[in-house]
């Protein structure tokens, strides 16, 4: 019974899980092998901001990662990932 409340319990956790902040340090970590909805944005943005509290209710409801990286401090790790405009 334990078990039974343990796995529903994570099972809620998990879909209720808010936007993740991703940095340089943890991107790779935190997205190898995982289904991720990744918004790469600059704080400045017009269209960045409008779509900010629909990418959160996303983070509440999505049973993948739904995260953000903010280009304007982790400017490398854009590049890398070929972002070229906002929000990508």
């Amino acid at each position: 019974m334990k078990f039974i409340a343990v796995v529903i319990l994570s099972t809620l956790i998990i879909r209720s899980q808010a936007v993740v902040e991703l940095t340089a340090d943890d991107f790779e970590a935190r997205t190898a092998g995982t289904k991720a909805m990744i918004k790469f944005y600059a704080p400045w943005c017009g269209h960045c901001k409008k779509l900010a509290p629909v990418w959160d209710q996303l983070g509440e409801k999505a049973d993948v990662l739904i995260a953000k990286v903010d280009c304007t401090v982790h400017k490398e790790l854009c590049q890398k990932q070929q972002v070229q405009g906002y929000p990508t």
